[in-house]
């Protein structure tokens, strides 16, 4: 076929052999597959503590079934020398869509909440889960050029692991604090205007974050064909350490073993996700306060601090056994570092 003019395909026959096809490129999709979707419920039981104080205990629980993933059906055969090392010779990556996926989550949450009381308002919130499935999200696969280790055959059984978003443990807790200082407050209650304009009236809104971190996974990507993870030492058992330097044990894992042709003899017996990457821990702080210039004009201005003690938030580390940095943090998250703004508003 070719592009006419206008810009569409003419009517030609394709010259593409059915039977040994070449030089095109393919995408699969299963004749079994069907849309994804979830199954969610939840048990919340919510009790008040005082007039102005409640506290909710919930249990969510949510099932996802039919979840894509992609994988090569075309990936070279294990211990197999080429030509003729994979399914279909006279093709490159073949990715296939298949719907077979499965998802598992449960979580326990918790919170308490105070209305505003004496000039002090907050929440704090914990919640304790696990989340387990056997794909990654559709795309996030690298199955184009051998980089991706689902084996085609066996996938849902040996990708069942810790999800890539399991947040184990997370805490949040915020807070509304009118500073007592002004007219009508605890201190300066006699204050005059411009003292009473400069200093009083300004309120702290706190944000504390604290969450574990995202599992990640232990590969050799692009170190052979087809990807593979690498085997474990059976005398060294999965231990992190948590180091930015050293976040896991590396002496655990060794690369697997291949034939004479470079293609491995057998799949790798790492697991999917056996560590846990750095985790969360911010506080962001807004100050604010309103400037009363008449009945009518009022400005407001807040200060924005965002991760005010700038604390490092680390990447995952780098778990591909092939680089020099195995086993260590190389960089921080994107954006990461303490970032101050500063906002005003004019109502009228």
């Amino acid at each position: 076929s070719t592009i006419t003019a206008s810009g569409f395909p003419s009517k030609q026959t394709l010259s593409i052999s059915l039977t040994h096809p070449q030089n095109v490129s393919l995408t699969g999709w299963l004749p079994h597959d069907t849309t994804s979707n979830v199954q969610e419920w939840n048990l919340q039981i919510q009790r008040q503590l005082d007039s102005r104080t409640a506290m909710t205990l919930a249990y969510v629980g949510t099932k996802g079934t039919h979840l894509s993933t992609f994988y090569d059906v075309n990936r070279t055969f294990y211990n197999s020398a080429p030509p003729g090392n994979s399914p279909y010779p006279g093709l490159g990556t073949v990715p296939v869509n298949d719907t077979s996926g499965n998802s598992i989550y449960h979580g326990l949450h918790a919170q308490v909440e105070r209305h505003l009381t004496n000039g002090i308002q907050f929440s704090a919130a914990y919640t304790w889960s696990h989340a387990i499935d056997n794909t990654e999200a559709g795309f996030d696969n690298d199955y184009r050029y051998g980089g991706n280790e689902v084996d085609a055959f066996d996938w849902q059984t040996k990708e069942r692991a810790n999800s890539n978003l399991d947040v184990r443990n997370r805490f949040v807790f915020n807070a509304i604090y009118e500073l007592p200082f002004g007219r009508g407050r605890t201190f300066g209650h006699d204050w005059n205007s411009a003292t009473n304009a400069l200093l009083g009236g300004w309120q702290f809104s706190p944000i504390l974050t604290i969450a574990s971190g995202f599992p990640f996974d232990v590969t050799c990507q692009y170190c052979y064909s087809p990807s593979t993870r690498p085997n474990l030492v059976p005398s060294v058992p999965l231990h992190q350490f948590n180091s930015p330097r050293n976040w896991f044990d590396t002496s655990s894992f060794v690369p697997v073993v291949t034939d004479s042709s470079g293609v491995p003899v057998a799949p790798g017996d790492s697991p999917r996700n056996p560590f846990t990457g750095a985790g969360t821990k911010t506080m962001d702080l807004t100050v604010s306060k309103t400037f009363a210039f008449t009945e009518r004009v009022k400005v407001g201005f807040s200060g924005d601090f965002f991760n005010l003690f700038n604390t490092p938030q680390f990447n995952q580390p780098d778990g591909n056994v092939s680089h020099g940095s195995f086993g260590t943090v190389t960089s921080l998250r994107v954006d990461s570092q303490r970032e101050i703004q500063a906002g005003l508003r004019v109502s009228f």
